[in-house]
Order: C-alpha cells, then structure tokens, then sequence
C-alpha cells in the first residue's frame, strides 16, 4: 500500500542522506572555526537525526491511522446512525464521481445529519452520507450517482422504538430521470400541472404542485423499451416546467404503470413499472378524483 512505500522511501532518504552531513557542513564552515567544526557537526547531526526520527514517528501514526480510518468508512447502520459510504478507487478516471443529489422520503423518520469526503493518499477516495435516526417508522432514502443518468441507489430504511436503524439496499431506476431527461433526482415542482381523465372528458388542475412533485422525485423502479404504445385510453399528467417550450405528458395506465414518449431521443418509449418499495398512494388516489 502507498502509505507504507512512503515509509519507506522517507527511511531511506533519511538514511542516505545523513551520512552527506559530515562531508556537506566541513565545506559549508569558514576556515577559521575549523577546531570548532567537529562539535558543531556534532550538534547539526544530533538535531538532524532527532527532527528525521520524529517525522518518521509522525508520518507512520498518521499512516496507521488514515488507513484504519479509511478501512472502517463503509456503509453501514450502528444503533441511530446509518453511514452510506461510495468509494473511487480510480481517482485519475474520475475525481468527480460519487454521490450526487439525496432525497429522504420522510424526513420525519430519519435526517442527514452530515456530508463528508475522505481520502486515502491519492489512490482511494470515500464520499457519503451520515444519516440519524428521529422517530420510529419506514422511509426510503434515494441517492443520485454521478456519472449514471438513470440509476440510482435506494436504501429502506427502517427505525424501531429504541431507534436502532436497519436497512435494505437496491439499485433502481428514477422515473424523475426518464420523465425529465435530467442528471438530477430532485426537480423543482412545476409551475402548473394538470389531470387529464380520458374516460370522463376532464382536466383537473392539481393545485399541490409541490406534492405531486415531491411523488415524481421518489419514485422509481424497473424500465422496459416497448416498441409501440397505445396511449388512446390512458388518464395522463401534463406538467408545465418555466424552462419547457411544451407541457410535458405522463401517461398512466390501469396499472398505476408509466408511459414516457420521448420521440426525440434514440429509445422513443420508456415504460417504468413502480418497485414494490414504492407507496403508490397519491397516484391512486389522483385516479380515483
């Protein structure tokens, strides 16, 4: 490991070169102080190795001790705490990649509490997220990769009455990704959005844009590419973004499934089938206004 070759190589600096000091200060010295030359290398010597042997104490403790630090960064829930941990062990491929934006569903069950970045003398580099515990419940925590436009990773988390944190984890797809074609899992609520209720002829108006969004942002699951799609008999969402020259249109389908047509992009049909994971609620309460 690098650390210990830095050891190394700082041991056989400070042996190589304190043999030199001899030959280096007899020339450095003026002529005329040549009876005092011998102690005064003496005393050079002395300090010299003392302050060498000290940062090579100093050097090793501070390795010991990144190494073990670093090592113990995982994730990993202890009693109220959950450490979500994302490690680049290529750092010259790309510095930047980790994790990106996070949503906690429920942000009454558990908080973030801390943001870090941790690295391991340029070969490693851990980033993550230090969750705590609030109150007893379920909720899950979405967290964006940077560097995947669709994935995500999601983590279930679940607090008891003592508010001990246990978790699930799952890679996923984020239907807020799809629908907006955005490196983001968290969009800003539309300026208006509307539901469309093909069997009744109706256009309702969703007046808690910021509900409805906070829905899109965590939902996610699993994606097909059909190749045709009949959106005749499908209720559907016309969102209207400030910065969309048109209103954008989810169709859903008696499944509480998603249709995404996006014609413009090579794939022309997304198809998203919620996760089991995902609370479906204020979809289907909107099918049945």
């Amino acid at each position: 490991m690098l650390e210990f070759v830095t050891i190394i190589g700082y041991f056989l600096y400070v042996l190589f070169l304190t043999p030199l000091i001899p030959i280096i200060i007899p020339i450095v010295l003026s002529k005329q102080a040549k009876k005092n030359n011998k102690k005064i290398l003496l005393i050079i010597s002395r300090i010299w190795n003392a302050v060498n042997i000290s940062l090579l104490t100093a050097l090793f403790i501070y390795c010991v001790y990144n190494s073990i630090s670093y090592n113990n960064l995982e994730t990993k829930s202890s009693g109220k705490e959950l450490y979500v941990i994302h490690t680049n062990n290529n750092l010259s491929a790309s510095e930047d990649f980790g994790f990106g934006d996070c949503i906690i569903e429920d942000a009454d069950v558990i908080k973030l509490s801390k943001e870090f970045s941790k690295e391991r003398f340029k070969i490693g580099k851990k980033t993550g997220f230090l969750f705590t515990a609030k109150k007893q419940g379920t909720t899950n925590i979405l967290i964006k990769i940077i560097g995947d436009v669709d994935e995500i990773h999601v983590y279930r988390v679940t607090v008891d009455e003592s508010l001990n944190i246990s978790y699930e984890y799952k890679q996923s797809i984020s239907l807020n990704n799809l629908f907006n074609r955005s490196y983001t899992i968290n969009i800003p609520a539309p300026s208006s959005a509307y539901y469309v209720d093909i069997n009744n002829n109706t256009e309702t108006e969703i007046k808690d844009v910021n509900a409805l969004q906070k829905n899109l942002n965590t939902t996610f699951g699993y994606c097909d590419y059909p190749d045709e799609v009949n959106f005749d008999e499908m209720n559907y969402i016309k969102l209207i973004y400030d910065n969309e020259e048109e209103p954008l249109i989810l169709y859903i389908d008696a499944d509480n499934t998603f249709y995404i047509n996006h014609s413009s992009s090579g794939i022309k049909y997304y198809h998203l089938t919620p996760d089991e994971w995902v609370d479906m609620k204020y979809i289907t309460n909107l099918q049945m206004k």
